[in-house]
């Protein structure tokens, strides 16, 4: 078993690494006053850093659909719930 995985949850306690990843690199620490925690909320949210990252690369390119597919793995259930459960604050 990879380290980090577990079976009854994919990765530190989450459903998978690419969920857990997120929550930690754009939602653990951040205050939430802009941000409505729901599940539409969190994915437009990090849609819109995203977009704003890669504003120069091409539509379609390479790059574009790695992140796409990377972030359609993620739980932003999960994700949002979790921001809930915190007060706004994961």
């Amino acid at each position: 078993m990879t380290q980090g995985v577990t079976m009854d949850k994919g990765y530190n306690g989450w459903t998978n690494y690419p969920t857990w990843r997120v929550m930690l690199e754009v939602f653990d620490g951040m205050e939430f006053d802009d941000i409505e925690p729901s599940r539409d909320a969190c994915k437009d949210f990090v849609q819109e850093l995203l977009d704003a990252a890669t504003g120069n690369a091409p539509e379609g390119s390479i790059f574009q659909g790695w992140v796409s597919a990377w972030l359609s793995d993620v739980n932003w259930d999960e994700i949002a719930e979790a921001v809930k459960e915190n007060g706004g604050e994961p």
